[in-house]
């Protein structure tokens, strides 16, 4: 029944990254934009469809997965809820559906799958990325390469370079640091250096700059892991080394930006987020309504934004955190930053540990997507494939430390042993 659920997922994580239908669109077309088409839809309806019919066979493992998730079901609550000062009611309420049957599958993978399980789907999954994005590239390059200001960039199986950059660091990301043990060396090995070789023909300076900030990180992080007594010593060592990093890069930011293809606007970004915070101005508290300020470009609440920036078919922020108090004003924004920094809690805490075999990838994946969402939007948006490993992780985490808390002892010795933990003995127990 597990394989079924795998290669459901599977179908469910590349859908959501929309790796499955081609798409010919360019920087700033609307096309790019989820709009209504009957295959879309006919996808979509299976998609959650067969999600609905696996939560009826297992009901009571993803019950335990949505009493876990309680600033996730806030969140999703909120969007819901926003639909009662939207402009358009219906279109925020359908799209909050959506968010929220999205929100369901994290919840479920978190339930049903443990560390190395989420790990081998993860890896599969960068396995068909990696393999249909250099078949698109070079079968079919309409699809897999840009034709618009990006010329000759791939995008592979996604309908922007930078999708499929983030797909790639992602992808590097979840094979390197969570080692996937399903998968033969060999494979491994092909989809490792085939996801570098896409990340590098992407040309996303911004899926570039993240994976070495993770890699730094990932580096810096194992300081957490060493004793009090040898942590001086290190930090000696280290914190000269990287407070020259910071200078040298502030000092030669120009040429930096200049070798990465950018300036100092980050691409137009900084005349967005200008536009975009006069916006937030407007309605701090609650903001516009879910999924709503983009919505009829310069027919709608995005128009003075537009009209500022002289870029019309702008359908993002270029961050996450900007689009979120633009949906749910800082109300949403605070609700999140609230989760995310008891999941980075947790994440550390069972960093620090090592009790986990695959403790090092929530804290990692966790500071990922709170790097890319300044620069990138990722947060409650439909059709951008993070938010799911996000829940995923969130609740993972969420359920590891319900299984260790006495209260749930009745749980713990199956919780214990999907995630990685020595069951409890008896003797413990209430």
């Amino acid at each position: 029944m597990k394989t079924v659920e795998k290669i459901y997922l599977l179908f469910a994580l590349l859908y959501m990254a929309r790796g499955i239908i081609p798409i010919a669109a360019g920087q700033g077309d609307r096309s790019q934009i989820p709009q209504f088409d009957a295959t879309s839809f006919l996808l979509q309806a299976a998609v959650f469809a067969i999600f609905a019919l696996l939560i009826l066979v297992h009901w009571k493992s993803f019950a335990s997965g949505v009493r876990a998730s309680g600033w996730l079901m806030a969140l999703c609550g909120l969007a819901i809820v926003s639909t009662a000062w939207s402009p358009e009611p219906f279109f925020s309420f359908r799209r909050a559906i959506i968010l929220l049957g999205t929100t369901m599958i994290g919840i479920y993978m978190a339930a049903r799958f443990d560390w190395d399980e989420q790990l081998n789907l993860f890896g599969w999954l960068t396995a068909v990325a990696v393999a249909g994005s250099f078949v698109m590239a070079i079968f079919f390059p309409q699809y897999g390469i840009s034709h618009d200001v990006h010329a000759g960039d791939w995008k592979g199986l996604f309908p922007h370079k930078n999708a499929l950059g983030l797909q790639m660091v992602f992808g590097i990301m979840a094979l390197a640091i969570g080692r996937p043990k399903s998968m033969p060396k060999g494979i491994f090995g092909l989809c490792l250096f085939g996801a570098a070789i896409l990340l590098a023909l992407s040309r996303s300076a911004t899926a570039a700059v993240v994976i070495v900030v993770i890699a730094a990180m990932y580096i810096t992080l194992h300081l957490l892991r060493v004793r009090r007594r040898r942590t001086l010593p290190l930090w000696l060592v280290f914190t000269p080394l990287i407070l020259t990093g910071i200078a040298l890069i502030a000092l030669n930011q120009a040429t930096i930006l200049g070798m990465l293809g950018r300036d100092s606007t980050l691409t137009g970004r900084t005349a967005v987020w200008s536009a975009v915070i006069d916006a937030i101005r407007e309605r701090p508290v609650l903001g516009y309504g879910y999924a709503d300020f983009w919505r009829w470009g310069l027919q709608g609440e995005a128009r003075d934004v537009l009209t500022a920036i002289h870029w019309s078919g702008l359908q993002q922020a270029q961050s996450g955190y900007f689009d979120l108090c633009l949906d749910l004003g800082f109300v949403g924004l605070a609700i999140f930053l609230c989760g995310l920094g008891v999941a980075m809690w947790r994440g550390l805490k069972l960093f620090r540990s090592g009790t986990a075999q695959a403790a090092k990838w929530p804290i990692m994946f966790l500071a990922f997507f709170f790097i890319y969402n300044f620069v990138e939007s990722s947060l409650l948006q439909l059709f951008t494939f993070l938010w799911v490993p996000y829940v995923s992780v969130f609740v993972s985490l969420a359920l590891m430390q319900r299984a260790e808390q006495p209260e749930f002892e009745f749980e713990k010795p199956e919780r214990a042993e999907m995630m990685g933990l020595p069951a409890p003995s008896e003797s413990t127990g209430i």
